[in-house]
């Protein structure tokens, strides 16, 4: 067998279409007889039965094609199917618990901002019903103790001038309620505009926000839990006030973690977020003119429109029958201002 050489002329483009441009063909037609020696070059293995020759196994040094996935989306095509399971970069601010993004990318295409959309939409917010209950006091009770520590006498004393009050609070209890909650909404979507009467879908709202130039433009997706807070309201305070405590009451619900924002990665937005830059604004009192401008100048998209419905595992009644004992069992059984001890 004899490996093909290059002659030292060039040769024409006829030879070249009739020529091998790897092996001679004399060589070729030598090996060909030898199914070893050809499953040698190709870098896979023979099969060893003499019956199937033919077959051809994949050898480790050979290299191994994989199947790639077929697309499941095309990036100019938007659907309500489930995102793709990748975590974009967001920031968490702890003491409102808010989710922000500044992400270069969700700023950039209306597809990856939809696809983070739905991505954080996965999340259900946190609920709490806040109450407390508070009175005004006028006065305080002080015990006298002797040496032997018998009690002499429990006598009101006035506190500050007379006519003036002190709040005291006679219980402050939360309950986490973020447990009831449904993990899965019913979708989000953009309300109707009222000046317009137009109803934009989500796309179309991403596409707005991509498209808009403004250096501090928002958008905000806000998590909206179908429970009605004044009915709750009413129905904790008349069970506590069938228990017998007439004080002043208080009953809040909090949320948190039911806004998810989308920012520019511009100088202007990171420093009108700065707190350090804020704080500075405050102390100099130049806020009194800054504020202002920026509440005008910032452009807000979605804030009140784009909205997600989530739905709760008990009605307000319901809620009220499980937890009112626990609510009552926080009340004093009696009444009255601060006790100060005092020895002689």
């Amino acid at each position: 067998m004899s490996f093909w050489t290059p002659s030292n002329e060039f040769p024409s483009v006829k030879s070249q279409l009739d020529e091998t441009p790897v092996v001679n063909r004399n060589y070729i037609a030598d090996v060909e007889e030898s199914s070893d020696h050809q499953a040698l070059l190709l870098g896979i293995d023979a099969e060893d039965n003499e019956d199937n020759n033919d077959t051809l196994f994949l050898s480790t040094r050979a290299p191994q094609h994989q199947q790639q996935p077929e697309p499941t989306q095309q990036h100019g095509i938007l659907s309500s199917s489930a995102p793709p399971r990748y975590h974009i970069p967001f920031e968490t601010y702890s003491q409102d618990d808010k989710v922000l993004t500044r992400n270069i990318k969700v700023n950039a295409f209306s597809e990856e901002l939809y696809s983070f959309l739905q991505q954080r939409n996965t999340v259900p917010p946190k609920i709490f019903v806040h109450i407390k209950g508070t009175s005004n006091l006028n006065e305080q009770y002080r015990r006298t103790y002797d040496s032997n520590g018998q009690q002499v006498t429990v006598e009101p004393v006035l506190v500050g001038k007379p006519g003036e009050y002190i709040s005291h609070i006679d219980f402050d209890y939360t309950i986490n309620c973020s447990d009831l909650v449904s993990q899965i909404s019913n979708g989000f979507h953009v309300l109707t505009e009222r000046k317009t009467g137009y109803v934009k879908t989500v796309p179309e709202l991403c596409e707005d926000y991509v498209r808009d130039t403004h250096r501090l433009k928002e958008l905000q997706l806000t998590k909206v839990i179908d429970w009605d807070e004044a009915v709750l309201s009413r129905l904790v305070t008349a069970g506590i006030r069938a228990h017998g405590y007439s004080q002043q009451l208080s009953i809040t619900i909090e949320k948190r973690e039911d806004k998810v924002t989308v920012k520019p990665a511009s100088v202007i937005s990171r420093m009108a977020d700065n707190k350090f830059i804020q704080y500075f604004f405050y102390i100099t009192f130049l806020f009194i003119f800054a504020w202002p401008m920026l509440i005008l100048w910032r452009k807000k998209i979605g804030h009140v429109t784009l909205q997600s419905k989530w739905q709760m595992k008990l009605s307000e009644k319901r809620w009220c029958d499980q937890y009112m004992t626990e609510i009552l069992g926080q009340i004093p059984p009696v009444r009255c201002g601060p006790i100060v001890t005092v020895h002689q």
